[in-house]
């Protein structure tokens, strides 16, 4: 997170600062690749949170596989990391992942863990079962 800013919208000026750093290394520069492909990584995450789209961001729900119930305070968690959310009474989650994180881990007592690799989706609808 860009100097503790907790929100995508707070963090778009030092969004811009590093845009134009980019910028002036590719003026100096210009087959960079490194800088290249940050500027590009920045442009992109600026265009969508300008957008309201927050590319961290991933949302669904956990249902039981044999009869499409769903399933509430089941944990869902990013492998590797501490970031974890339990899903609410209607089976629902929605949170912010780690930048870079390639694995879910969604489970529920009384039913199967399973591991989802995380894709360029940001809706992830998980069935578990007994």
């Amino acid at each position: 997170m860009a100097f503790g800013e907790k929100t995508n919208e707070g963090r778009l000026p030092w969004l811009d600062k590093a845009n134009d750093a980019y910028s002036k290394i590719l003026a100096l520069d210009p087959n960079n690749t490194s800088a290249k492909t940050q500027q590009s990584y920045v442009k992109d995450f600026i265009a969508k949170v300008k957008s309201g789209i927050n590319p961290n961001e991933i949302k669904g729900v956990v249902k039981d596989a044999s009869t499409g119930t769903v399933i509430a305070y089941a944990s869902i968690r990013v492998k590797d990391t501490a970031a974890e959310n339990l899903t609410n009474g209607k089976g629902e989650f929605k949170f912010e992942i780690p930048q870079g994180s390639e694995v879910l881990i969604v489970s529920a007592k009384g039913y199967k863990e399973q591991e989802i690799p995380i894709t360029k989706s940001r809706v992830y609808n998980v069935s578990l079962s007994k």
